[in-house]
């Protein structure tokens, strides 16, 4: 069975220039010598960025998003990640297999064939537990505990069943064969039922959580796929990166990814942040603070 990588580069270079990171991390973890039985399908709105990569790819499909379609995949809402479900939607209407959708601040750290295969065995995939939406458990979901314990919820049909013991996965990863693929209209559904009454930026990912573990087993991609979702100022890097060699070829690309690891540079964020606030302010004061420009040096 065939299997395939989807990625949402829409917006804007900074979505862009985070897509093409992570073909980079891609081709990394092979050697430049990907495999032969996985599409790359990348909906975006400026496909002439990804053209030096289609000879380092067996199947490169990069698939048109234009303004209007965008628009109307937000919905009445205007909800901006509603776009994901419906694409998600379109594009297994269109590919046959084991889909693996991932952000575009996401990059492989080994190689995914496992993930296809488990997805291919009927598993689903998102990418992290963020734990049980159980204000005992998570103070930080108290809000949505309050909200499902308390608000009558239909979709397609079908009311939402709440219990405490319901996860909150990351939907920065999603994975499930076409063969299961209705299941991404309870989840647009149920995301517009949701989003109607609970305008939280979280709700296609509630949605993608509920409608998946009601409907099979969720496994979790963390180990094999990162996600730097809290590293914003990695943007500006990128910028720098793509700009400075913009002569390269993908190859020298690759080689030069050893300066610039998203997740470690993540940790090292974390890490100041997590100092006390008189260690950091000292930090400050020494120059010593933490700053994105600080990576730049090293490009």
């Amino acid at each position: 069975m065939q299997n395939a990588i989807l990625y949402q580069a829409y917006g804007g270079p900074d979505f862009t220039n985070e897509c093409r990171y992570s073909l980079l991390k891609y081709l990394q973890v092979y050697n430049l010598t990907p495999p032969s039985d996985t599409t790359i399908a990348i909906y975006t709105d400026t496909p002439e960025v990804f053209a030096d990569f289609a000879p380092f790819f067996h199947h490169l499909h990069l698939l048109p998003l234009t303004t209007e379609t965008a628009q109307r995949w937000r919905g009445s809402s205007n909800f901006v990640h509603r776009l994901k479900i419906e694409m998600l939607i379109d594009f297994t209407a269109r590919f046959e297999g084991n889909v693996l959708y991932c952000d575009t601040d996401t990059y492989l750290l080994s190689p995914v064939q496992p993930l296809f295969d488990d997805i291919q065995a009927g598993s689903f995939f998102m990418h992290q537990c963020e734990g049980t939406i159980n204000k005992g458990d998570n103070p930080s979901f108290y809000k949505w505990e309050r909200f499902l314990s308390t608000t009558p919820i239909w979709y397609n049909n079908q009311q939402v069943q709440f219990d405490k013991s319901l996860k909150m996965y990351n939907a920065g990863v999603v994975g499930l064969t076409s063969d299961r693929k209705e299941i991404l209209q309870d989840v647009l559904a149920l995301t517009d039922a949701v989003f109607a009454k609970f305008p939280k930026h979280i709700a296609e990912q509630f949605a993608f959580s509920y409608c998946l573990q009601k409907s099979g087993s969720v496994k979790t991609a963390d180990n094999t796929v990162a996600h730097y979702w809290n590293l914003k100022e990695f943007r500006q890097l990128l910028k720098t990166f793509f700009v400075v060699n913009a002569e390269e070829s993908i190859p020298n690309l690759v080689k030069k990814l050893a300066a610039m690891d998203a997740m470690a540079i993540q940790h090292e964020k974390n890490a100041y942040e997590d100092l006390p606030f008189l260690a950091r302010l000292f930090k400050n004061i020494r120059g010593q603070g933490w700053k994105i420009a600080q990576y730049q040096k090293r490009l």
